[in-house]
């Protein structure tokens, strides 16, 4: 039988093991991976591969080659934080992406013959258009998609400054351009723009921006979100007054989309959906 010293140094250890278990601190919900919260996969799995082999490979290789095996792992970090990586692509989204923007062309083209022969004399007008627009819209996309997250995130708050004063200007000047009795359009020189879509883009960036900051102080407070709505309350304010209600859903559900992909907790979400449905129970 075991003496009760021995007892006693078994239980110290024990109660010291989970004493410094409860004392560890426990990872946050979400962790800013790199300087600019995009996480590099690509080095994250060629470590894990690195892992793998050591633990994988027969005990005399895996003596031999520990040393290099350290050494690459040591040096990973270093290696990605010396050169500017682009985040991973997802391809369902680009594939998807390229989809809709090509099949945008023949429905284009259909719904607007008529219309382009009686005001333009051509039929392919409103066509050659489109793939204008499709063409330079990707081109856009790749671009942009090769800038620094640091950069992109200037970006988005420049996009969304202009597309706040582009939407004072279409309800409170003369550029704003009337058509079937609301506001929508903006006349700059000979193209019209309709500034609410602009609106929309520019607010996935500004709160995706906001919500990587943010996120770990969602999980306790609540000033998140009403910073949040702050943010995107100023174009639905001024979207609503165009009047564009389908606009203005969409972009009022942003930054409950957005906080929900950058891990808010549901609880919040729940919450704040409640009491939406309930304002609106109550106007109605």
């Amino acid at each position: 039988m075991p003496s009760s010293s021995t007892t006693g140094v078994v239980q110290r250890k024990t109660s010291s093991s989970t004493s410094s278990r409860r004392s560890t601190p426990r990872a946050p919900r979400w962790r800013d991976e790199t300087e600019d919260n995009v996480i590099d996969l690509r080095a994250e799995r060629r470590e894990r591969a690195a892992r793998h082999r050591v633990v994988s490979s027969p005990p005399q290789i895996r003596h031999r080659s520990s040393s290099h095996q350290e050494d690459e792992l040591q040096s990973t970090p270093d290696v990605a934080a010396s050169r500017v990586t682009c985040p991973p692509c997802h391809w369902g989204l680009i594939f998807v992406t390229i989809l809709l923007a090509l099949a945008s062309i023949p429905m284009i083209y259909s719904a607007s013959q008529a219309l382009a022969l009686d005001n333009h004399g051509s039929t392919d007008y409103f066509l050659i258009r489109q793939i204008v627009f499709v063409v330079l819209g990707l081109a856009v996309m790749i671009g942009v998609s090769r800038m620094p997250p640091k950069s992109v995130r200037g970006l988005a708050w420049c996009i969304y400054l202009v597309a706040v004063v582009g939407l004072i200007a279409t309800k409170f000047s003369p550029l704003g351009v009337t058509m079937g009795g609301v506001e929508r359009w903006l006349k700059v020189g000979p193209i019209p723009l309709q500034v609410s879509e602009i609106a929309k883009f520019a607010l996935i960036g500004v709160l995706a921006d906001f919500w990587s900051r943010a996120s770990v102080s969602s999980q306790k407070a609540s000033w998140p979100w009403m910073a949040a709505f702050a943010i995107a309350g100023v174009p639905v304010l001024l979207v609503f007054l165009q009047p564009h209600l389908s606009a203005t859903l969409v972009l009022f559900a942003l930054p409950i989309i957005i906080g929900f992909y950058a891990g808010a907790p549901v609880r919040q979400i729940g919450k704040i959906i409640g009491s939406l449905a309930l304002v609106g129970l109550v106007v109605v």
